[in-house]
This record gives C-alpha cells, structure tokens and sequence, in this order.
C-alpha cells in the first residue's frame, strides 16, 4: 500500500492494520499485487516479498504449491490472507486466528490496487475513482503476463476477461491491426482520426459503445467534408448515404428522394437500392463529412479529397502464442458482450478461428433469423431467441467432448450434440469479429469477452447474459 493511501489503517479483531501489502506471483517474480515494483512504501517501513497465502491444508501460497516462499529478506512461511465479511476481517476458513506452520496469524489483511491507491480487498464501503469510472465496492487487479488489469466477476474459473470499456488499453494479448487511418467520435462528439493500427473507442451521445471493428468500406464521394453537387455510378445493389448537418441531399437518376440533415453533429443516414447508371446527387445547405458506401447500413466517416477512399478492415487477434495457458483444449465456455450494426447476416463472427480449423466458431450471429449460435466444424447449436442490431447484447457458449450449450440475453439454453470440439483455436489462435479472411465480419462493438476452461451451468449461462 502505498504511503499516501488514506485507507492504510484497517481495523481488525486485533488492533489496526498499518502497511500490509498483498504481492503476487507473475509467472517469474512476487510482485505487489497491482504494481510492477519489487518494494512498496508503507507508513512502517519499505515491504520486499510479502507473499498472499490461501486457505486450505496447508496454507499456501496463492499462484503456487509449496508452502515456503524465498525472499530478498528470507523466507515467509504461512502468511494467511484476510477478507473483509461486510461486518469484520476474517480469514477465507471464516476464522479470527490461523494456525500455521510457524505458529498463529491474527488480522491479517489483503490490500489490492485500484489503479490508484491500495484498498482493502472486498471493502464492502467506498466508491473507488479509476480511470474508467467511480468503482461501488473495489475491483480487484491481477497479472496478465505483462500488464497489470482489471479482475471482474463472473462465475469461478473463469481464465480470461478482456474488458474493451477502458478506452485507450488493449490486453497486451491482443493484436490488433488496421491498414489504413480510420475516424472515430470522442466522448465530446467530435470526429477525430486515429492513425494506421490504432484501435478506436466511440461514442454516441457522450456514451461509450466499446471497441469499434469495422469491414472495409469506400466512400465514393469526393470532397467528402463539404459535400457539393455531383454524380456516382451504381449498380444494382444496396448503398447507405450519410451526412452531419442541416442541408439536403437530394437523388436523381438512378434513385429518387432526399435526405434531410436534422442539425450540426447530427448524423443522418439512408439506404436505397438504386439501379445501374449515373447517380446524381443535389446539395443544398450545410452537408459535411458526407459518405455513401455500397452496404445496408453506414459505417464510420472516410475523409475524402479529389478522388474515392478506402478504410481498410480492422482485425482483432489473439495470437496462438497467446492462446496459453488460460485455453483448454477441446474448449469450455464463451461469453461476449457486443453491439452489432448488421441489419443483415452472413453468418458473421463474434469468436472465430482465426485460420483453418474448419471455421469453428464458438460465438457467431447466424443468418437465420439473428439468433446467436455455436458452430465447431462439424454441427451448428443456434439459441431460439435472436439478436437485435445497435442494441447491447450478450451470449454465451459452451462445449464438452459430445454436447454443446449456447444462450442470448438471458434466454433459454439451447443444447445439443456436437463433436467436432474446438481444437484448432488453441493451434491458430482466435479473431474477434471475424473469420480468417474478414469475410463473415461483425461490423460494431465489443464490449468484453470471457472464458471459462469448463461448461457453465444452464443458470449460470443465463445469469452471465442478463
């Protein structure tokens, strides 16, 4: 715990705590918990290797299995963890005292950083200011091989928890990658451009949607930013036209009818099917960051000069390398929470293979009927609910060797046969939004993905995607 921390003296059944400080295991190094330093300052003095211990018999330590731990000062032995109960500090065995091998612990109490200051674990009082918001309760933070990230709550086991609502951090098991600059909306609602390969977090209203995956799209409008009067050539397929402002665009030739702009950061968006040939389209009034796009549905702004543009797709990947040791092959249990902005499928992924491996798919929208659904190569597993487009979604999936479970929002629990398994993600990896290729694409939000190396429950399924 840091010097500063207002919360460093903790009442137990004991006395006041000063200066306990919780470190854990990195895979190399103890390490405070929260903090990548080797020593913490306390009101007391300097803290070097003050290892969290767990319940159980023995007490041991919490990331390994002997009962000793060396440290630059010796070695600890039996060092229990404490817990606040809403009404006192108590030990995991809901005991005041703990018996060790080098006699009895009493009060001891865990402290987890924040992101700013070390709090007591489970303090059941206090909101925590974070970067990403005032916390009601404290989260704790764990190790995630290089990075220091949130834990959240789930049902137990779970290995992996990627958070995408914490704008400007990826896991650093994450790859993601992009060929070209794309635009985004600040929390202001103003559009900024962020750079080739960099991910982009948008806003609506002031609000956070989450991590925006977009497809490639061309805008086919010249001097997009101030739109004036001019003419596209069409084929006979679905386009989306969009425009900020408070002017009109209105269609000839190949289509008819206008768009309206409805006021200054105000996005207004159509889509038409024209037939092939010469569009024309007439400006009056303010139009600006003007697109149209060939697609059911718009997508973010492609700034445009003397001639048409292109943003290229992103890509969102968790590398094979990556893929251990929090994945257990053949597969267990997924969870994504996502907003989707397809008004229209191709079965398009939410966790996907990212090469090979026969397409499986533990999460993908499916293009009958929307509902959610689970593919491993060999049989398909859809919910009888189905998913909404721009709304917050959430689904789940799991498998075993023979049978499969897959659940949206809160529904019924679909189950069935399956036996293909999901092998080839722990050999190739997985895409977030995506297949291989980019093909079967979610264009619109992720929000968070989870696994657990094990089959939920139907009620926990259903209690994960409420």
């Amino acid at each position: 715990m840091a010097a500063n921390d207002p919360s460093f003296d903790v009442p137990t059944p004991r006395g006041v705590l000063q200066g306990v400080a919780v470190f854990t295991h990195d895979g190399a190094n103890w390490q405070p918990a929260g903090r990548a330093a080797t020593e913490v300052a306390t009101p007391t003095g300097v803290l070097r290797g003050v290892a969290a211990f767990t319940g159980g018999t023995p007490w041991s330590p919490a990331t390994r299995a002997q009962t000793e731990v060396p440290t630059p000062s010796g070695v600890l032995d039996g060092v229990a963890v404490y817990t606040w109960s809403g009404t006192a500090w108590v030990p995991p065995s809901g005991n005041i005292e703990v018996a060790t091998p080098s006699g009895v612990l009493e009060g001891v109490a865990q402290f987890s950083w924040d992101g700013t200051t070390w709090q007591p674990a489970a303090q059941a009082s206090s909101e925590v200011p974070t970067p990403y918001g005032v916390l009601t309760g404290v989260a704790p933070f764990g190790w995630t091989g290089s990075a220091w990230a949130a834990v959240s709550s789930g049902p137990p086991g779970m290995t992996l928890d990627l958070n995408f609502m914490n704008p400007g951090t990826l896991d650093p098991r994450i790859a993601f990658t992009r060929a070209s600059t794309a635009t985004y909306t600040d929390a202001s609602g103003v559009i900024q451009t962020a750079a080739t390969n960099a991910p982009r977090w948008d806003y609506a209203n002031g609000t956070l949607l989450g991590l925006l995956i977009e497809e490639a799209r061309t805008n086919l409008l010249l001097n997009s930013a101030s739109l004036s009067t001019q003419s596209v050539t069409t084929t006979a397929t679905a386009y989306t036209l969009s425009f900020y402002g408070t002017g009109t665009v209105t269609k000839s030739g190949t289509a008819t009818g206008a768009l309206v702009g409805t006021g200054a950061g105000q996005r207004v968006t159509q889509t038409f099917t024209p037939t092939a040939g010469t569009l024309t389209l007439t400006v009056t009034g303010s139009v600006v960051n003007a697109q149209i796009e060939t697609g059911g549905f718009a997508t973010s702004w492609v700034s445009t000069a003397g001639a048409t543009a292109t943003r290229a797709r992103d890509s969102c990947l968790i590398s094979p390398a990556n893929m251990s040791p929090w994945f257990a092959s053949p597969g267990g249990s997924w969870f994504a929470e996502f907003i989707s902005q397809l008004t229209f499928g191709a079965n398009n992924r939410l966790i996907g293979v990212a090469a090979g491996g026969g397409g499986q798919t533990p999460l993908y929208i499916n293009n009958t009927g929307a509902s959610l659904s689970q593919f491993d190569g060999v049989g398909v597993l859809p919910t009888a609910n189905s998913s909404a487009f721009n709304t917050v979604m959430k689904g789940a999936s799991g498998f075993t060797p023979t049978t499969g479970k897959t659940c949206l929002n809160g529904g019924a629990v679909a189950s069935g046969t399956l036996t293909g398994g999901y092998a080839a993600l722990g050999v190739n990896g997985v895409n977030i939004f995506s297949d291989a290729g980019g093909a079967t694409m979610t264009t619109g939000y992720i929000r968070r993905i989870a696994y657990w190396p094990r089959v939920l429950s139907d009620a926990e399924m259903q209690s994960v995607t409420t």
